[in-house]
């Protein structure tokens, strides 16, 4: 009997079988326990697709940046962590960073230049102003790169001009009153206690005998 005159098999086990064909899986590439491990090397190996996306993300988180300072400065800092809980990717953010570093959207010398000129308008003391600067985020090095330009101040002349300033506004009141009031807003500037107790006595001493002679 010929090939052509075999009868069919209902069972195509039974057919495979007969040929010698085992019994075993057939190997076409469907995916294993393991399929959806990632290759080290491919991840190693950003594709095109992927350094597009980091840098679409980059490109938006630079113009968060620029919309976040346009508002009030920001230290690199603060800026960074905002970064961080918008979500964007820790690779994205450094270089996102750098690229507002050279852009001139964040600049911790310039931002604590400012904030020591301001402070130094409303009275504060250095050492109330590190405090500010350090709240802020400011980093070490820009911190003491600004309080330097202070650095030759008189600190007793400073204290004294702003207790003579204070001492002006508590006229009519009383001598004990006055002296605790001006001692609190001293203090609340960051003079230290010797000092301020020093220049407030001689200010409000300068500002009255100065009324009563008038």
């Amino acid at each position: 009997m010929s090939a052509s005159d075999e009868q069919p098999f209902p069972d195509a086990e039974q057919w495979l079988t007969a040929r010698g064909v085992r019994r075993e899986p057939i190997g076409v590439g469907l995916p294993g326990p393991d399929a959806d491990r990632a290759d080290p090397a491919r991840e190693q190996r950003p594709s095109g697709a992927s350094r597009g996306g980091l840098e679409l993300e980059v490109a938006r988180a630079v113009a968060y940046a620029r919309r976040a300072t346009a508002q009030a400065p920001k230290s690199e800092a603060r800026l960074q962590q905002a970064l961080r809980r918008r979500g964007y990717a820790p690779a994205a953010i450094e270089v996102a960073l750098q690229r507002c570093r050279e852009r001139g959207i964040v600049d911790d010398r310039a931002f604590a230049e400012g904030l020591v000129g301001e402070g130094r308008r409303r009275g504060h003391a250095p050492r109330r102003i590190r405090v500010t600067l350090e709240r802020r985020g400011i980093a070490e090095e820009a911190i003491q790169i600004a309080l330097a330009a202070i650095g030759d101040t008189d600190p007793e002349a400073a204290a004294y001009a702003v207790a003579h300033k204070r001492a002006a506004e508590l006229q009519g009141v009383d001598t004990e009153v006055a002296y605790r009031r001006l001692l609190g807003y001293l203090a609340r500037r960051g003079y230290h206690e010797a000092l301020a107790r020093k220049v407030a006595r001689q200010a409000l001493f300068n500002d009255r005998e100065r009324t009563t002679q008038r």
